[in-house]
């Protein structure tokens, strides 16, 4: 899938700020050089959408999350049997 210069600024707004929260108006101000004019709310969740399934595509591990009435979150995507090695029980012993 090719990804629209629009989608690339977005990309790259959501990376510079991984695992921490990117307004609709930040992204609303990265797209606006682009386009030229201010995106509406649904122009918005559009290129999200478009955005989830390229990275989707891709098997990028990573997936961007909404935080509803906030904007979004790019974070990594967890597999199901993830453990987190600090919460796994322990296996072996020393006697």
């Amino acid at each position: 899938m090719d990804m629209h210069v629009s989608e690339q600024r977005v990309l790259q707004v959501l990376a510079r700020r991984s695992g921490r929260l990117v307004s609709k108006g930040m992204i609303d101000r990265a797209v606006k050089g682009t386009e030229g004019e201010e995106l509406s709310a649904n122009a918005i969740e559009q290129r999200m959408s478009r955005l989830r399934r390229i990275l989707d595509h891709a098997d990028a591990g990573v997936r961007i999350t909404t935080i509803r009435g906030s904007g979004y979150v790019l974070e990594p995507k967890r597999a199901a049997h993830f453990v987190d090695p600090s919460h796994a029980p322990d296996t072996v012993r020393e006697t």
